[in-house]
């Protein structure tokens, strides 16, 4: 058991670190100067990589059309 609960923690950090490197190459954080510019920023990106970024794991579809393709089956 406690060789399955390393794994599943291990899995999940690739993931994340695999998002925030794609973060880091799209969003120009160093340049805000502000909070509201940050947000606005990080809201552009989470729209774009919600919605209009297509991955290869979710079956070439974006998150959103993933979530919703497992919610209708």
């Amino acid at each position: 058991m406690k060789n399955d609960v390393k794994w599943c923690i291990r899995e999940i950090s690739s993931y994340w670190e695999f998002f925030f490197g794609h973060f880091k190459d799209h969003v120009n954080y160093k340049a805000c100067d502000n909070y509201h510019q940050l947000k606005q920023e990080v809201d552009l990106f989470m729209e774009e990589y919600n919605h209009h970024r297509y991955q290869w794991g979710l079956e070439k579809m974006t998150p959103a059309q993933y979530r919703g393709h497992l919610l209708a089956a």
